[in-house]
């Protein structure tokens, strides 16, 4: 799935508005490049974890996606550690 079609999916099937569905796409778009090019992350972001972390947002909010999408990721305790990195694009994209 594309971009706009990823957020129109969390959107119809998980009740979570259009800022935070658009977000999350553009989020798992960018982790999905970086891991296709080497760079940061050694995994990806599935659709699947894409919509589960959806749910849990449209419930419970943005404490949700620390364990929904960031414990899927590499933590050595750096600041370069694939979870430092997942939760700066997280907090940059306003849902930290």
């Amino acid at each position: 799935l594309d971009e706009k079609d990823e957020s129109l999916l969390l959107q119809r099937q998980h009740g979570l508005d259009a800022s935070r569905s658009d977000k999350l796409a553009m989020i798992a778009q960018t982790v999905r490049a970086k891991h296709k090019a080497c760079e940061v992350y050694t995994k990806s972001l599935s659709t699947r974890l894409l919509e589960n972390a959806a749910r849990k947002l449209a419930v419970i909010g943005n404490s949700s996606l620390e364990f929904s999408i960031v414990n899927n990721f590499a933590d050595d305790g750096s600041k370069e550690s694939e979870r430092a990195k997942i939760r700066e694009l997280l907090k940059g994209a306003g849902l930290a």
